[in-house]
């Protein structure tokens, strides 16, 4: 179990990219979350894009066991322990699947990077259907999953990480309603380590247009190294 110092107070923000390439997991300044508010789908389970609490009160008090012990306490492993009981009670509670996705990447060891990864994948599988589930909220799934072959990438360093993360974002590009600034910059990413600068070039045009601030930008260069080539080639021409 990790000690509040390890566990990522952002929740499983984007990996920094180390020369030597190790992947250190440095949070996010808070400063940075208040302004670009979506950085991975876990920051949205409190808002009203998601359906009703489960009927069942006893996995609903589980679900906010999980969600204090994730959130406020740090503790990844008695949040998975809370979400998997409440979904025991309630396999159909959509809020705690999500939520221990986001717990089992926030805990970051191989084998919950992957439980991460198969739920992200069955919930992908559902169908917008224009109520709760709307073409954004698939959106945001489909980044997700993405990010999870991200880690999986810099974890075994196996390339077909990659083309699956591309093929993700992708997807959850053509469904989005809105440009997410994090999926541009981390799916240029996998467009540069896939060797394909031209197209990460336009991914990162995007992202530069819509990016609310320069420092937004300067957050992602220094969670994703090889994005510097980019970062350089923007300063370059504006001068």
């Amino acid at each position: 179990m990790k000690s509040a110092a390890q566990v990522d107070e952002s929740l499983a923000a984007l990996p920094r990219l180390l020369p030597e390439g190790k992947v250190a997991e440095e949070p996010l300044p808070a400063a940075f979350h208040e302004r670009f508010p979506v950085l991975l789908i876990g920051r949205r389970t409190q808002g009203t894009i998601w359906p009703d609490h489960s009927e069942n009160k006893a996995a609903v008090e589980l679900y906010r066991e999980g969600y204090k012990a994730l959130h406020e306490d740090q503790d990844a492993v008695a949040a998975m322990r809370a979400y998997e009981q409440a979904l025991e009670l309630d396999p159909l509670y959509f809020r705690a699947w999500v939520d221990l996705a986001i717990a089992a990447l926030t805990d970051n060891t191989a084998e919950s990077i992957e439980k991460a990864e198969g739920i992200f994948a069955q919930l992908c599988a559902i169908e917008p259907d224009g109520a709760w589930l709307t073409r954004e909220v698939a959106s945001m799934l489909r980044q997700n999953l993405g990010y999870t072959r991200i880690v999986r990438y810099r974890r075994t360093g196996d390339k077909i990480y990659l083309e699956l993360a591309d093929a993700e974002y992708k997807l959850a590009d053509a469904l989005a309603e809105h440009q997410r600034v994090d999926m541009l910059c981390s799916w240029a990413y996998v467009k540069l380590e896939r060797g394909d600068k031209e197209s990460a070039q336009r991914l990162w045009e995007r992202a530069v247009k819509f990016a609310p601030t320069r420092d937004t930008l300067v957050e992602f260069v220094r969670k994703f190294a090889p994005l510097a080539v980019l970062w350089e080639s923007h300063l370059g021409v504006q001068q």
